[in-house]
């Protein structure tokens, strides 16, 4: 599946990063592509939008990698 792309709607949830690292896992490039909607909708009560900053996101993705599949590195 060399050179085969594909995009990946991210959302807050678990399952769309979780299947966006499988497609990578199986050598798919993939583009994700996440919608912030506001000011279209209101946030959801006790709820706060906040920016992560992009390094942050690798640290992120990497940890639930570990927890979930036991693995020390997705690259």
């Amino acid at each position: 599946m060399a050179n085969r792309k594909v995009v990946c709607l991210i959302s807050d949830g678990l399952d769309s990063p979780v299947a966006t690292f499988l497609l990578e896992k199986k050598g798919l490039e993939v583009i994700g592509l996440n919608f912030n909607n506001f000011p279209l909708v209101k946030p959801a009560k006790k709820s706060e939008k906040r920016l992560i900053p992009k390094g942050q996101i690798k640290n992120i993705a990497q940890k639930l990698v570990q927890a979930f599949t036991h693995q020390r590195s997705f690259e």
